[in-house]
């Protein structure tokens, strides 16, 4: 079994098994992805990624030891949408609301 670290420049570690990519968003993904076969293991936090490597018949597990399938994948990715979707929702709003202030009862 090869263990390898894929790192792009910018978290760079000089060891033996290290490949470094470049720093541009989604370069240390794509090459992971691009390096692995089918029956390969990656452990990754990425959802995105999780995905693609389980397309093409890898495994793919968290730093948690949580398991991704295609079942809970799909269901992980529509998450991640939703929660991106409502995070720009409230970045739009162009005032603040007022803060609730209860009316006191008597």
């Amino acid at each position: 079994m090869t263990v390898v670290s894929i790192e792009n420049c910018a978290d760079f570690h000089d060891t033996k098994d290290t490949i470094v990519v470049d720093s541009s968003p989604q370069a240390t993904d794509i090459e992971i992805f691009n390096r692995m076969k089918q029956g390969d293991m990656v452990i990754t936090k990425d959802y995105g990624l999780a995905s693609l490597v389980l397309g093409k018949n890898g495994k793919a597990i968290s730093p948690n030891g949580f398991v991704y399938t295609k079942k809970n994948i799909e269901m992980l990715l529509q998450q991640r949408y939703v929660n991106g979707v409502l995070r720009n929702a409230n970045m739009r709003r162009k005032k603040k609301l007022a803060k609730y202030q209860p009316e006191p009862l008597l």
